[in-house]
């Protein structure tokens, strides 16, 4: 539990520094699984809070998304202080990892080509971003270039 909470509160922390529009960022895990709820939010001025619900089975649970549910929903929320309205995409949690997930909801949601590693160890939680800029009027296709750089990335271990 604290694991997956510690990797999405690093996400929620990547996302709000790489979204500079926005007045804050929260990332959502839901499901009727053992880990319910994993909730994060940063905000532009980098204050950074999470918490998660869980049941007793949920101390059985192994780093990743077994516990999460097969009903898991993953949720990002933007708050546009120019406009005062919320942006949310929504995706099922479908991937393997944390990483997986982040990747897929950007690449479903906002359409944009994304490389995420989030790492939990010991209390502390840690992650790297790249991602694809769009380009002029929305991205069409991913560029080889970042297909370049993120073969690279991919390649970094814990």
């Amino acid at each position: 539990v604290a694991d997956t909470l510690g990797a999405v509160l690093a996400a929620s922390a990547l996302f709000a520094g790489e979204i500079k529009l926005a007045r804050g960022v929260s990332v959502q895990l839901k499901s009727r699984g053992p880990l319910s709820l994993v909730f994060a939010e940063c905000t532009d001025r980098g204050q950074l809070r999470g918490v998660a619900r869980y049941d007793e089975r949920a101390h059985a649970l192994r780093h990743g998304l077994e516990g999460i549910g097969s009903d898991a929903l993953l949720a990002i929320t933007m708050e546009n202080p120019a406009t005062e309205q919320r942006h949310q995409g929504l995706v099922p949690l479908d991937a393997p990892t944390l990483d997986a997930a982040f990747e897929s909801y950007f690449a479903r949601s906002e359409q944009l080509p994304t490389a995420i590693k989030l790492v939990t160890r010991g209390g502390h939680c840690a992650g790297m971003l790249v991602q694809q800029i769009a380009a002029q009027g929305g991205q069409s296709s991913v560029d080889p270039e970042f297909e370049r750089v993120a073969m690279l990335f991919r390649t970094l271990t814990d």
